[in-house]
């Protein structure tokens, strides 16, 4: 691009380059560039101009002087030298007394035309009518086509974006018409809820966005493949005009400034200072920016600097339109067209050539001679003809363009790139993360199955205790049925030792009464004494064998309470092994979720690597295309394709070639090339 610039300077004088001897230094053909007086240019396809138009002395003393210096420059930066000779400014006389362009004519009027703004498509003109309707004509003028307004809104802007017509309405809609089919594709509003008018469009082509400015004080972007919106920015005043350079984008406002924000975020940069009222209009030369605002003038700037070059004051009115029309500059104020040579910012020219003021300057056709349709307050369309310095200025600008064109997509693709590295980085830290993630998977899957077969233990335990508990509860019954039937034996024995008591009595009774019969009644008294020491005895062993079964019953419940003290804990072992049988159980569900975030984030990538992969195909068959058309772009092309070789080998990996039907042989690895 640096090198394809610096031809340029060579091609903006041509009458220098044809003057030197081939051999000259470079240094030495920019120096008579310089040093010599403003160019003339120089007519080679049509006769020569008559006398009574070709300008004098006194008239090329005004066009020597006709643009004021800028006393200092925008940001606080020290004047450029070769700028900083002031001239003074034309005043309002000087311009409407200024000379006639030798090689721009006013042919005439050619047909009636009340338009707001109108556009250049292929062979056609489309014409925002004021009544709302959008007609489309031919370059002759004639009518075609007609599109009824919609809802009584009328145009305020028309750009053309990839074969279709984008329309900014009152109403605060943009409607997409087909540039062929004239019919109605998409509307959609976001200006203000529908309520702020759309004032300028710009389409920015490297990164396919087109932009809307609108008196709600915004500017937003739009995708113009989808027509999708995509971001916004606020802007301090009311939007009247844009213009979108490779990097910027410039936005003309209502407090006097131009704001530069970036094309790609929308972030403001910087700004250009100068105009005390609203900025109207913006057109951009090869090195300048031009500017028209409301206070009646029109200020250059540089681009690079952001430094103001010049005013170009005495319009007498507000300057609502700027052109650029081959080498030069067309501002309009009022019913009056200026003409400014674009390199030497100087006059060339003024015509007053409507009644009240002119709505509409359209380029209605590019070749050895510009024609150019103006319309105005009088509703007549009038035709120039303009002719071409020829020089190769728009075949460098065409050039340059696809140039930067492609410096964009690369600075596009590096920093997509980029990201998609830094996603791989956080992928394979992922992918870490997720190993470490199965290890752990692993080790709590061995914990559990330790904790279930615990689990499994304790619960035969528990069976097992709960089985010696009914055991021991039988037992116990068992023992009180046999205390309670030893109790009813120790009753009736000692009911049987009362009752033999009281036989013992009747038979001392008897044997006091008897004394007929003592043997016999001696022997029947030791026969019921030892009856009776018998029952005794039986009566103690009964009572040792209840006191023996209320020590064991006793023993039979201390027993039970250990057992239900025993099962609380189990059980509380159990409730808590299963939480932690929970908390684990959603720890692996986490982690083969992310597993799965995973494979789709690899399925992405694969993804994106095919898409890099046939851009760069894409790229590859432009470069043949460009080496069999043999246009001069074979060097760059080249560059351009070893550069995309190599960020494919470093960023690509084998197996990614593999899949991309490609291998590592087209692709020489590097330091960098990645293993996995």
């Amino acid at each position: 691009v640096h090198g394809t610039l610096s031809e340029c300077l060579f091609f903006f004088a041509p009458s220098a380059m044809q003057s030197q001897s081939p051999s000259r230094p470079i240094s030495s053909l920019a120096k008579s560039w310089s040093t010599q007086s403003p160019r003339t240019p120089t007519r080679q396809q049509s006769p020569k101009p008559s006398p009574k138009r070709a300008p004098s002395t006194s008239d090329m003393a005004i066009d020597n002087s006709s643009i004021r210096r800028a006393a200092s420059p925008t940001r606080g930066r020290a004047a450029s030298p070769r700028r900083s000779v002031p001239r003074p400014a034309p005043s309002a006389t000087q311009i409407a007394d200024a000379p006639k362009d030798p090689y721009t004519d006013l042919v005439g009027q050619i047909g009636v035309m009340d338009a707001r703004c109108t556009l250049v498509v292929e062979n056609h003109v489309w014409v925002a009518e004021k009544s709302g309707d959008v007609s489309v004509r031919t370059l002759e003028g004639e009518p075609v086509h007609l599109i009824e307004k919609r809802r009584g809104a009328f145009v305020w802007s028309l750009q053309l974006v990839q074969g279709r017509v984008w329309a900014g309405c009152s109403d605060g809609f943009i409607r997409v018409l087909g540039a062929k089919s004239f019919k109605l594709e998409r509307q959609f509003a976001r200006h203000a809820g529908g309520g702020g008018g759309v004032q300028a469009l710009a389409y920015h082509v490297p990164s396919n966005t087109v932009f809307s400015g609108s008196n709600d004080f915004e500017v937003l972007a739009w995708d113009a493949s989808t027509m999708e919106f995509t971001r916004q920015v606020a802007i301090h005043s009311a939007v009247r005009a844009l213009v979108a350079d490779t990097h910027v984008l410039y936005v003309g406002a209502d407090d006097g400034n131009i704001a530069i924000l970036d094309v790609v975020t929308l972030e403001r940069r910087s700004a250009l200072s100068g105009h005390t009222r609203s900025v109207l209009t913006l057109v951009q030369t090869e090195q300048h920016l031009w500017s028209g605002s409301e206070d009646g003038t029109v200020r250059i700037w540089d681009t690079s600097s952001e430094e103001c070059l010049g005013v170009a004051e005495g319009h007498g009115g507000p300057v609502a339109i700027l052109r650029v029309v081959g080498n030069a500059v067309w501002s309009v104020a009022g019913g009056r067209v200026c003409l400014w040579d674009a390199e030497q910012l100087s006059l060339r020219g003024t015509y007053a050539c409507h009644e009240g003021y002119i709505d509409t300057l359209t380029i209605v056709s590019k070749a050895a001679q510009y024609k150019v349709w103006t319309s105005g307050a009088d509703q007549q369309l009038k035709l120039w003809r303009s002719e071409a310095i020829p020089d190769e200025a728009e075949a460098l600008k065409a050039r340059i363009q696809r140039l930067q064109q492609h410096e964009f997509d690369n600075r596009r693709l590096t920093e997509e790139l980029a990201q998609r590295d830094a996603r791989i980085a956080q992928l394979e830290a992922d992918q870490e993360r997720a190993a470490q993630c199965e290890a752990e998977n692993a080790r709590l899957h061995a914990l559990l199955q330790e904790r279930d077969a615990a689990i499994s233990d304790l619960k035969a335990s528990l069976a097992a205790s709960e089985q010696a508990a009914a055991d021991l509860a039988a037992e116990r019954d068992r023992l009180a049925e046999r205390a309670a039937a030893a109790s009813a034996a120790a009753a009736a024995a000692e009911a049987a030792r009362a009752e033999l008591a009281a036989a013992l009595e009747r038979l001392q009774a008897l044997l006091g009464a008897a004394s007929a019969a003592p043997a016999d009644l001696t022997s029947a008294a030791e026969s019921l004494l030892g009856r009776l020491a018998d029952r005794e005895a039986e009566a103690a062993q009964l009572r040792d064998q209840r006191s023996q079964l209320e020590t064991a019953l006793e023993e039979a419940r201390e027993q039970i309470a250990h057992l239900r003290a025993e099962l609380a804990t189990q059980a509380a072992e159990i409730e808590r092994l299963q939480g932690e049988l929970g908390k684990a159980q959603g720890e692996a569900a986490a982690a083969a979720l992310r597993l799965r975030e995973m494979e789709v984030i690899f399925k992405s990538r694969l993804g994106l690597v095919t898409d890099v992969f046939r851009s760069f195909k894409k790229l590859e068959a432009c470069e043949r295309r460009g080496r069999a058309a043999g246009n001069g772009n074979e060097e760059s092309l080249a560059l351009a394709m070893q550069e995309f070789r190599t960020v494919i080998a470093t960023h690509f990996t084998d197996d990614e070639l593999a899949h991309l039907g490609s291998s590592r042989h087209f692709f020489p690895a590097t330091q960098t090339t990645p293993k996995k």
